[in-house]
């Protein structure tokens, strides 16, 4: 089976969310890189100028940006303003990295606030699956030039996943963003989960005072110190 061979763009930017048939929406994420640092980010629209996603060549987490960090007591006090740390996973298969995730459930979907979705250029809206229990994920992934593809991007055969975007960064990997439907589990799981969601967007609402009722919620997440992921959630729900 041939390597890889991606004609990729140099540089990713791209904003992606998730649309259902009724015109309810998810957030509007970002992801970029640069063309000379193999780094990535990623933010939520509402929050980039407070929190975002950095996944470094020395390190990756989420973390408070330096304007914001001035504004919380704990960081002033010598607190790291990186509040999520965690090191880079072991490939799932050779040559690929499950380096991110954004859960969407479709249950949060909600109405668009501010500029409706067809007024939001360079947008990848991914169509919202049917169901109470089912979910967007987005996944960020990292491919090695050996990786044998037989396939435009990952999962797109198997797991019928769609591209977001892609980018190749200077250590010769490259980049991609997938979106796939999935399932969520029992109800009884299902609810446990909610309800650990709500309690933190609650400490967060608290945490960041400026944040407007109207802009949706994050839940980040981090199992067995390298599977990190975030979950979208709707606004205003929190009390």
């Amino acid at each position: 089976m041939a390597a890889q061979v991606c004609e990729c763009p140099d540089r990713l930017n791209v904003r992606f969310g998730v649309l259902d048939s009724h015109g309810a929406v998810s957030a509007v994420w970002q992801a970029w890189t640069n063309r000379n640092r193999a780094d990535m980010y990623l933010a939520i629209r509402g929050l980039g100028d407070k929190v975002k996603i950095s996944l470094h060549e020395r390190g990756w987490r989420v973390a408070w940006t330096d304007r914001y960090a001035q504004s919380l007591h704990d960081v002033q006090r010598g607190r790291d303003r990186a509040f999520m740390k965690w090191t880079r996973p072991a490939p799932l298969a050779p040559g690929l990295v499950v380096a991110y995730r954004i859960l969407v459930p479709a249950s949060e979907l909600r109405a668009a606030q501010g500029k409706s979705h067809d007024r939001l250029r360079s947008m990848h809206w991914h169509d919202a699956p049917i169901g109470d229990n089912a979910m967007t994920e987005f996944a960020v992934l990292l491919t090695s030039p050996e990786l044998p593809l037989n396939e435009d991007w990952p999962g797109q055969r198997h797991e019928a996943a769609a591209l977001v975007g892609h980018a190749v960064l200077p250590t010769a990997e490259t980049v991609w963003i997938v979106a796939r439907d999935l399932e969520t589990g029992p109800a009884e799981e299902n609810a446990r989960l909610r309800a650990e969601w709500r309690a933190h967007q609650r400490r967060w609402s608290e945490t960041v005072p400026a944040v407007r009722a109207s802009y949706r919620h994050v839940y980040f997440g981090l199992k067995e110190g390298t599977d990190a992921y975030a979950v979208d959630l709707a606004p205003g729900e929190a009390a």
